[in-house]
Formats: C-alpha cells, structure tokens, sequence
C-alpha cells in the first residue's frame, strides 16, 4: 500500500528510543478505518472502526499503556471534516 510508517507494535517497541531523545508526547495518525489508498489516513470510511494496518484494539491501548509508564503522552489525530470520497452520502 502506499501508506507510511509502521503499526502500533513498532511504535511500542521505540518507546524508550523516542522518550530517551526527550520527547513526552507522540502526535500519531488518525486511527479510524481508511480507504486503502490513503498513505496518511485522512480518506475516513467508518470512524468506529481502527485501521487494521495499524493493528488491533490491543495493540492500540499496549501502545498507549506503554508509553503512560514513561510518562509520555499519545495525541491522536481526529480529522472528522476528512471523508472518503467513496462514500454516497458524501457524493450525494
């Protein structure tokens, strides 16, 4: 796909890498399910679900839990004014 990056476990694995450069907060892509051409995840298709090629609920709320035990911060970007064109309610 052309999607960047990685998934939540990779992220939790770098944990004490990225803390140990300083940072406290991670600010990481929107989680809602995606289209499969969107490479940064803001083509949304049903915000009640996670992008599987992120992982899982678990893989999620470890990553989260992980980087809470070093005091750090994960932002979520929520992006509800970006929808996926496939959509008919939006094309209507």
């Amino acid at each position: 796909t052309a999607r960047q990056g990685g998934d939540w476990k990779g992220l939790a694995a770098k944990l004490d890498y990225i803390r140990g450069m300083g940072a406290r907060a991670m600010w990481i892509s929107p989680v809602q399910q995606n289209t499969e051409t969107s490479p940064m995840g803001y083509l949304g298709v049903d915000k009640t679900l996670l992008e599987r090629r992120f992982g899982n609920l678990e893989d999620f709320r470890h990553l989260v839990d992980e980087a809470h035990l070093r005091g750090m911060y994960i932002v979520v970007d929520i992006v509800n004014n970006h929808l996926a064109e496939m959509l008919d309610w939006v094309t209507e």
